[in-house]
């Protein structure tokens, strides 16, 4: 039995679609066209986002590699090294100053007065003193030399009290003279 590749009958198509349907139909042709193209460019949109959801994607990974590799601790520690290196530069600028003041208000204390609290505010050169005394006789001869010195200006007797063991013990407050500590 010899086997023929060929068909022993016609076949039969069906209606075929030509060029000329679409001369004969232009509006028909336009449309089907349109219709096309808003395929084509829905289907490159969606691709589109498909990409930029991959990217996307990588870089929130890169973010989350980044976050996790950074120390927190360390960048805490070099912020709070960085704020006690500027606390150490405010105190080595002012040093010079703070110990002409602390030179100058030793050289005021009378021998026999002892100074238990001392404050001195730079910007309005407010000094406020605290000591005490073994009697008012010292500590009216203490008062005087404040007085009587150039570089104070208006001295101010903030407190005076006689305490349980007999000391007198004082608070002062006075404008100090800039050629003092700078």
């Amino acid at each position: 039995m010899p086997i023929s590749l060929l068909p022993k009958g016609k076949i039969e198509r069906g209606p075929e679609i030509s060029i000329d349907f679409f001369r004969q139909n232009i509006g028909s042709a336009i449309a089907l066209g349109i219709l096309l193209f808003v395929f084509v460019v829905y289907g490159a949109l969606l691709g589109f986002e498909a990409f930029l959801h991959r990217e996307l994607q990588a870089i929130r990974d890169q973010v989350l590699a980044i976050q996790e590799k950074r120390d927190i601790k360390a960048e805490e520690g070099a912020r709070d090294l960085g704020i006690r290196i500027a606390h150490i530069g405010l105190l080595l600028d002012t040093h010079p100053l703070s110990t002409r003041i602390f030179e100058f208000a030793e050289d005021m204390t009378h021998p026999q007065a002892q100074l238990t609290n001392f404050n001195f505010e730079i910007q309005d050169s407010i000094v406020t003193l605290e000591g005490a005394t073994q009697n008012y006789v010292t500590f009216g001869e203490q008062i005087i030399a404040l007085e009587q010195s150039k570089s104070i200006r208006n001295l101010e007797i903030l407190d005076v009290e006689k305490d349980k063991s007999g000391q007198i013990t004082f608070t002062v407050l006075f404008e100090i003279d800039e050629g003092i500590y700078r």
